[in-house]
């Protein structure tokens, strides 16, 4: 008997100790997915000012207004995820004071700029003063996730390690007491490790991207508590971004619908002007300025519904015969008046004509995509190469450029949607980080896949692969 008790003490211990570890690690982990909720939120503040200064309508404000509602209290969350990290906690207090500087230092005055002078704001966010801003945040919150992961790692570790020691306890006591300690071991396994351990691996995967992600809601009143604790956060966040998902998408038509007419009109007026005996410089420079940049946006609109499409599942591609090297040698064409602007030598290589299997207009965005980003980080006196080939039963398109080259940390991140590596941060560099994830989602889209090659310095080389359709 009292071996017995012996045993059952000891594993009492064991399965307290091991259960409060997993606890510590879940703990963190749920912190990890606050703050990347926390960090969508920025983003909403940011879209959300952004789409009311530049439409100037007022219901573009409602993911603002809800982000600005919901900061504190998701702060509040995470803190108290932390209560036994001290400096954690102190992290998390100091990049809730930079967001509220954020907020009530940069975009209430925007928005009440632009309620008295939509002009004077746009030209204020034109300075990009505010995407620096955000930037800046999401540095930190980039700092912030990696450490809680770190932490995260450690405890599960140490959770682990505890187990591993009450199973060496229990297979020394089990030398009197058998059968009941094997019992104890399958209840330490079923009811405390594997329910939290399946649970804090799925608060990773949600961490990472993975919305749909949801755990089994079994086992012990307090493991069906946790997998409802978790569920109901997942599905509460993946409503979030559903929400901002529609948001954006209704921004975009909203832009979409006056760009056209703004292009055609500015082209037919330039060729009236141009057809003149002496015709104005000035007005030939303003008319083609203004026809530029509607087609500039009328292309940044047109990726904002694709990623928006794809983001929800809804991106479809037409299953065609199409040119490939013809696309090539158009989006090369298209691109050399900006080459030429920028100073940088733009030239192709299309070995025969290559037939893939596709959507033409698709591929033709991702390509302009891929283009117009080399141009962008190349400098005067550099050079863009373009080349397309057949690699096995796929097409190959390259495009590589003799720019600054890209960090290899950066390089694993850069066809995310809204990511900005350090360089393309820079004031004089427009863009809002989507171009490169239209590129990869139209080559999945295609059964293919998009790959970049960089060195520091010397330049990079993005790949776009499609498969082949035949060969003319």
């Amino acid at each position: 008997m009292l071996g017995i008790a012996a045993v059952l003490s000891a594993l009492s211990l064991a399965v307290r100790d091991v259960g409060v570890k997993h606890d510590e690690a879940l703990r963190v982990k749920e912190a990890t997915s606050a703050a990347a909720r926390l960090e969508r939120l920025v983003v909403d503040l940011q879209t959300g000012s952004r789409g009311f200064v530049i439409s100037g309508q007022p219901r573009f404000l409602k993911p603002f207004m809800s982000a600005r509602t919901e900061v504190p209290g998701q702060q509040a969350e995470i803190e108290r995820l932390l209560a036994d990290r001290p400096a954690a906690r102190a992290d998390v207090r100091s990049l809730g004071l930079a967001i509220t500087d954020y907020v009530y230092g940069y975009t209430i005055p925007l928005i009440a700029l632009a309620r008295r002078s939509p002009d004077a704001a746009r030209a204020r966010v034109a300075t990009g003063a505010g995407e620096r801003r955000v930037s800046a945040l999401r540095r930190r919150f980039a700092t912030l996730t990696g450490s809680l992961e770190t932490l995260g790692d450690a405890r599960i570790a140490r959770a682990d390690e505890q187990t591993d020691r009450a199973l060496v306890l229990a297979v020394v006591l089990v030398l009197v007491p058998g059968g009941l300690v094997l019992v104890l071991i399958t209840y330490l396994r079923r009811a405390v490790v594997q329910p939290t351990g399946r649970v804090a691996a799925a608060a990773v995967r949600l961490a990472n991207g993975d919305l749909g992600i949801r755990v089994t809601e079994a086992g012990s009143r307090e493991t069906r508590d946790l997998g409802q604790a978790f569920n109901a956060m997942a599905t509460d966040l993946s409503a979030a971004i559903r929400a901002k998902e529609e948001v954006l998408t209704l921004v975009s038509h909203e832009l979409r619908a006056p760009l056209t007419p703004i292009g055609a009109y500015a082209e037919l007026l330039l060729d009236d002007e141009r057809a003149l005996p002496v015709p104005d410089p000035a007005r030939v420079r303003g008319l083609e300025s203004i026809e530029r940049n509607a087609r500039r946006l009328r292309r940044l609109v047109d990726d904002l519904l694709l990623a928006a499409e794809s983001s929800s599942g809804r991106l479809s591609v037409r299953r065609e015969p199409v040119n490939l090297s013809s696309i090539v040698r158009n989006s090369v064409a298209a691109a050399e008046p900006a080459a030429e602007e920028r100073g940088v030598t733009l030239d192709s290589r299309v070995r025969g004509e290559l037939v893939a299997i596709g959507d033409e207009e698709r591929l033709e965005q991702a390509l302009d995509n891929l283009i117009g980003n080399a141009l962008k980080f190349t400098p005067a006196g550099g050079r863009v190469r373009v080349k397309l080939a057949a690699v096995g039963d796929a097409a190959r398109v390259a495009v590589a450029d003799t720019g600054s080259g890209i960090p290899a940390e950066e390089q694993t991140r850069l066809f995310e949607r809204f990511y900005r590596a350090d360089a393309s941060r820079q004031p004089a560099v427009h863009g809002l980080g989507i171009g490169l994830s239209v590129v990869r989602a139209v080559a999945e889209a295609h059964g293919g896949r998009a790959t970049v090659r960089s060195t520091e310095g010397v330049g990079a080389e993005f790949t776009l692969e499609v498969p082949l359709g035949g060969r003319r």
